[in-house]
């Protein structure tokens, strides 16, 4: 078996005691070379496999080989007998950083050959703040698109542009979830730019997942923009003399989550959201937000709400003084207004064929609706049900009505104008 070991480690020298933010780890290892300084080396290879883990990659290559016929007289010759030869061959490879070490011992043993005793130390840093390390990782991909380009807002917009807009918001609507610990953008476009053939139209899914493998997440989001656009019509009124403007614009995305270690879709959905004549932003109105910004955030929202709604279900977390029932999310994934229904979380159940969990089982026990949101968590008030039975731990899903309706105004609409008779008083009149 022949191993090679590619070792590249950084010595850095500076005392152990450690900053408030990074840990120190200690590993008191044994290696062993033919002679002292190979012996010291394999030590500190064997502290960083502890430390680190180790990459194995394992070949085998059979060969049939015949060998040359051996005559044992003039006219009598053994027959050719050829020789299966199976070999292997192991590759090892080890990568980390070395704080500090410190030889022991190292002396020579009976056979010649060396052995050494370290004391190596590695740093670990820890990150500032609340710790993340039981929160998923996730990366977003840059989302293929169907076309070239799509219209909005009277321009072209190249289709990378759509895409890096799209994932730009739906990290930031993960983010602010703070369900995931998201990869940062920059660190992915980094790699992703020495990477781009893997993400071109032409290449197999396939590659992406070694991607995501590369960058070491937990989940991933892969999607496409399979249509949008917009068309705007203006018409003139000759009775009245008024011009009327009617528009409408969409954007269709599909999109899944992947499991990485698995491979396993987690979650699958389409989305699209259309905007019509009165929600549709003036194309020359600087202060709108315009309608591939308005398209882009209401996607993204909905791509992240209906993902954690099926991966990270909202829970309820307790109770204030004023009535009022707190929910664990927060920022940009919630709104003032928004109605859930709660559900009381039972025994949890199996498929009976694979034997997969299907999750709790739900009884419905009432509606919420919100009435604040904070950073990290929101409040809302029970607008069907008992506040008793809004336990903790209770799961929260979006109610299909939405939002609850304002009492329709009465009256007359403020633009009309009245005759001194009753009548309406066109923009004609006097």
């Amino acid at each position: 078996m022949l191993k090679k070991i590619v070792l590249l480690f950084a010595l850095v020298l500076f005392p152990l005691a450690a900053q408030a933010e990074f840990a120190v780890s200690q590993h008191d290892v044994k290696g062993y070379g033919q002679t002292r300084s190979e012996a010291v080396n394999d030590a500190l290879l064997e502290a960083i496999r502890q430390n680190r883990g180790v990459d194995l990659q394992a070949d085998r290559e059979v060969v049939r080989e015949t060998p040359e016929r051996l005559a044992l007289a003039d006219s009598l010759a053994l027959p050719e007998q050829p020789t299966t030869v199976v070999r292997d061959q192991v590759r090892e490879s080890v990568r980390g950083s070395v704080r500090q070490y410190r030889v022991l011992d190292a002396h020579e043993l009976e056979d010649g050959r060396w052995e050494a005793r370290l004391l190596v130390a590695f740093t670990h840093y820890k990150s500032p703040g609340v710790d993340t390390s039981k929160r998923r990782r996730i990366a977003v991909m840059p989302f293929r698109t169907a076309a070239p380009s799509f219209l909005f807002d009277g321009e072209w917009v190249p289709a990378e542009e759509l895409s890096g807009a799209l994932v730009q918001q739906v990290v930031t609507e993960l983010a602010q979830s703070r369900r995931f610990v998201v990869l940062d953008r920059d660190y992915m476009d980094a790699y992703l730019n020495e990477k781009s053939l893997m993400l071109s139209s032409d290449s197999d899914e396939s590659e992406m997942m070694k991607t995501g493998r590369v960058l070491g997440v937990d989940y991933m989001l892969v999607g496409t923009v399979t249509g949008g656009g917009e068309s705007r019509a203006e018409k003139h009124l000759d009775l009245t003399g008024e011009r009327t403007r009617s528009g409408a614009a969409s954007l269709a995305v599909d999109y899944r989550i992947i499991v990485m270690a698995t491979r396993e879709v987690k979650w699958a959905a389409s989305e699209r959201v259309v905007l019509e004549d009165s929600a549709m932003p003036e194309a020359d109105d600087a202060a709108s937000e315009g309608v591939q910004s308005t398209l882009v955030r209401r996607a993204a929202q909905l791509i992240v709400q209906k993902a954690l709604d099926n991966i990270y279900p909202l829970r309820i977390v307790g109770r204030n003084a004023s009535g009022e029932v707190l929910l664990n999310q927060g920022g940009v994934t919630l709104c003032k207004g928004e109605l859930f229904d709660v559900f009381a979380a039972g025994p949890g159940v199996k498929d009976h064929y694979t034997g997969e969990s299907l999750g709790a089982v739900e009884s419905r026990i009432g509606c919420l609706r919100v009435v604040r949101v904070a950073a990290k968590k929101s409040y809302a008030v029970v607008v069907e049900g008992e506040l008793a039975d809004m336990a903790d731990g209770s799961i929260c899903r979006r109610s299909a009505e939405g939002e609850i309706p304002s009492p329709e105004s009465s009256g007359r609409p403020a633009g009309v104008r009245l005759s001194g008779d009753g009548g309406v008083l066109l923009p004609f009149d006097r």
